[in-house]
């Protein structure tokens, strides 16, 4: 019954406890569930120069192919250079320990399709047009086959061999890709390493 009683002649003090422990559980909870990183929504993504071969940031809005910094632009159709790198590590996101992954672009007809979808999705998301609420569009809100011809111009390629693309959703493109997610020792899974936001 002390207990009992040291609680009933303390309930102010009681109070202020139950609601400090409170106020300490539900921080502990956003903490665990909403804090993390993969959370984090970069303001820059990883790009690739295909003149130099070596990776620049650019805007995460921006489609590939995109101006690169040589201004080297590829093929007959004179195609900007930059196209998108995705770099990964197996432990942190240091300069020693990312690596290049693999490398995206869309063809021409891909890339105005997607741009036209992407700028229908925001619309429907309500996003300001002044970009003041980060968003990324959501398949989901684009139209089935429009979307097919979008994948149609999505293409992969090895850094190794910058030159030959693959279909996204071909049997090399995947296989490139897997190659990418394989190259971590067993256990362990790559994971994203954005620019560092400036």
């Amino acid at each position: 019954m002390k207990v009992r009683d040291w609680v009933n002649n303390n309930s102010a003090l009681v109070t202020i406890l139950s609601v400090v422990l409170l106020m300490l559980a539900l921080y502990a909870i956003w903490k665990i569930n909403f804090a993390r990183e993969e959370y984090y929504i970069p303001k820059n993504l990883w790009f690739y120069d295909l003149g130099t071969n070596k990776r620049f940031p650019a805007p995460r809005e921006e489609i590939p192919p995109i101006d690169a910094p040589s201004r080297t632009q590829i093929g007959p159709n004179k195609v900007p250079a930059g196209v998108r790198v995705y770099v990964f590590t197996c432990g942190e996101c240091k300069d020693d320990e990312m690596f290049e992954a693999y490398l995206e672009t869309y063809t021409p007809d891909a890339k105005a399709l997607r741009i036209e979808q992407d700028k229908k999705a925001m619309q429907m998301m309500n996003t300001p047009p002044d970009g003041t609420v980060p968003g990324v569009p959501d398949p989901m809100m684009m139209d089935p086959a429009i979307m097919m011809d979008i994948e149609a111009g999505h293409l992969v390629a090895r850094v190794s061999d910058p030159t030959t693309w693959f279909s996204f959703q071909s049997e090399d493109g995947q296989k490139a890709i897997q190659d990418a997610y394989s190259k971590c020792p067993k256990g362990k899974y790559p994971r994203d390493c954005p620019p560092p936001d400036r």
